[in-house]
């Protein structure tokens, strides 16, 4: 499991958590989702998308996770926003919905079978 945090602090915060329940598999990275992405070479099942809401990366993103080829066949994307869930003809929305100004949707891609 890999975390990618912008945010020194946080980071710092959630690898000493991960510390202090010995979850030796979680892999914290400092640094930038989007440069981390463009570097990949893991094949992710899960992946979560919950950036500040205010530098509008949702689409973005998505669309460097398919380009960068690290989402396994089966992979499902979790995504919230506060605008609307970005529509790429490669992900269908599996399931969505929506708690306060929050949107949210499980994402898979479009060729997996129902």
């Amino acid at each position: 499991v890999t975390m990618v945090e912008s945010r020194r602090e946080l980071a710092d915060n959630l690898q000493e958590h991960a510390r202090q329940l010995q979850c030796e598999s979680l892999n914290i990275v400092h640094g930038d989702a989007l440069q981390y992405l463009a570097g990949v070479d893991t094949l992710f099942d899960v992946v979560f998308i919950d950036p500040p809401f205010s530098l509008d990366l949702h689409e973005k993103i998505c669309q460097l996770l398919l380009d960068s080829g690290c989402l396994q066949k089966t992979a499902l994307v979790y995504l919230e926003t506060d605008g609307n869930i970005p529509v790429l003809p490669e992900f269908e929305v599996y399931k969505q919905s929506k708690a306060a100004a929050v949107n949210f949707a499980l994402l898979r891609g479009s060729q997996q079978a129902p």
